[in-house]
């Protein structure tokens, strides 16, 4: 005879799939029911549920020789509920002291409730979307774009702010103009998703796009020069010069002149945006468009920047926009010609002696390998290249040259010559004249 007056210890309990979050009742409880020879059987299994937070609890029983688990177990409404299980054994031993730690029963059958919230005219491009989900809590969601009538839609990036709100912007200066429907979703920790077109109001979710006042940004090279005009004056005709100035998009100067540009910001009807800020990129060829200037503009929603052209550039002037105003932009290029510094030796030379031309070509950067410099002379009213070289990695170049061949006495101009190159970010271009008189002996007959 087997005698046995213990009450079965207590035994950790799991939920089979985890403790999360799930949208259907119905909970498997397990444990394992560890061998015992010495003592009696396990027979049944006793449950207490707990509502959490609450004195909300029901109690129930399973019976059957080694009981291991509560199948299907329901809880009596949505929310969150606490298991514990103690066990009986085949003696009648029980002891509800020695149930298992709690574990949690969450359940919620319910999607998320959602709804589009107007639009704020301080803040147009914002779109928000209230959720709300009060048993499990709003995991995420997203907004959704579409051109109306297309049927295509595009995600947007989403926010969930407070687990109340979805939130995202719409990109209104790279989008279409035109009308276009919204659709968002959220879900909550149990996996149930809402879908949604309407406003809290129950209206459909339609925008207009551009959601921003239109801006409109100007802007150019300045360049001042005269201009001849017929005027009558006590019935005879005079000729007057006056000056013009205009705004060109792009422009020509030498290296070292100094440029300035000019713009005005405009608002959708014409109007001067005064205060508002103005970056300046430049862009030359063959490198990375890098930022050189912040500009604010005036009363009249004028701007002007200036600088000294030592390359070939693309300027960009950006209006950046505001939270109710549209960002622009506008360009302007001007272009450079290269060119050298022009020195020699001796200015005064006899037939047989040699001079040393020399410079320095201005710009850069330059090629690796130097810049290609070509000094010419001027014969019978042109340009005629008589020696190349290329400079030296600070742009410095020198060209030692003899005089062989002149008789009686003789005047010789030269210029540099410096050729475009394609790692060259400068026009072809010259640099100044210089004279050398070479007096040799007297011309023949």
């Amino acid at each position: 005879m087997k005698v046995d007056n213990t009450a079965p210890a207590a035994v950790p309990l799991a939920v089979e799939g985890g403790e999360g979050w799930r949208s259907r009742d119905g909970f498997n409880l397990l444990w394992a029911n560890q061998p015992e020879p010495d003592r009696a059987p396990i027979t049944a299994a006793t449950y207490r549920l707990c509502r959490v937070g609450a004195g909300e609890c029901s109690t129930g029983t399973l019976g059957g020789e080694g009981v291991s688990e509560i199948p299907d177990l329901t809880v009596p409404a949505p929310g969150e509920w606490e298991a514990r299980m103690w066990r009986t054994d085949a003696a009648g031993n029980v002891q509800p002291e020695n149930a298992s730690l709690p574990v949690r029963l969450r359940y919620d059958p319910e999607p998320p409730k959602i709804g589009f919230e107007g639009q704020n005219p301080a803040d147009p491009t914002r779109v928000s979307v209230a959720v709300s989900d009060p048993i499990s809590g709003v995991a995420g969601g997203g907004i959704e774009l579409s051109r109306a009538g297309s049927g295509i839609w595009q995600a947007l990036p989403t926010a969930l702010e407070s687990e109340s709100h979805l939130v995202t912007r719409i990109e209104d200066a790279t989008l279409p103009a035109g009308e276009y429907e919204l659709r968002a979703d959220a879900s909550d920790r149990a996996g149930n998703l809402a879908t949604t077109t309407e406003r809290t109001d129950g209206q459909p979710e339609r925008l207009t796009l551009p959601l921003r006042a239109t801006t409109s940004l100007a802007a150019g090279l300045l360049e001042r020069h005269k201009i001849a005009k017929t005027v009558r004056r006590h019935g005879k005709r005079h000729k007057v010069k006056h000056t013009v100035t205009e705004l060109l998009p792009s422009r020509t100067v030498d290296f070292g002149t100094g440029v300035r540009f000019q713009g005005s910001l405009s608002d959708g009807g014409g109007g001067p945006v005064a205060g508002a800020t103005v970056l300046v990129f430049s862009h030359p060829p063959e490198e990375e468009e890098t930022q050189v200037a912040t500009l604010t503009t005036g009363a009249e929603g004028g701007f002007e920047y200036a600088e000294k052209a030592k390359r070939s550039s693309n300027l960009r002037f950006v209006y950046q926009g505001t939270a109710t105003s549209l960002p622009t932009e506008a360009h302007a290029e001007v272009l450079v010609h290269g060119g050298s510094t022009l020195k020699v030796s001796k200015a005064h030379v006899l037939n047989g002696q040699s001079v040393v031309f020399s410079g320095k070509v201005e710009g850069s950067p330059r090629p690796a390998a130097g810049k290609l410099v070509e000094l010419q002379v001027l014969l019978a009213e042109e340009w005629s290249t008589f020696e190349t070289t290329r400079t030296d990695p600070g742009g410095e170049w020198s060209i030692r040259y003899p005089f062989k061949r002149s008789c009686g006495k003789e005047l010789f101009i030269f210029r540099p010559d410096v050729p475009g190159e394609a790692s060259w970010p400068l026009l072809p271009g010259t640099g100044p004249r210089v004279k050398v008189h070479v007096r040799g002996r007297p011309c023949p007959g």
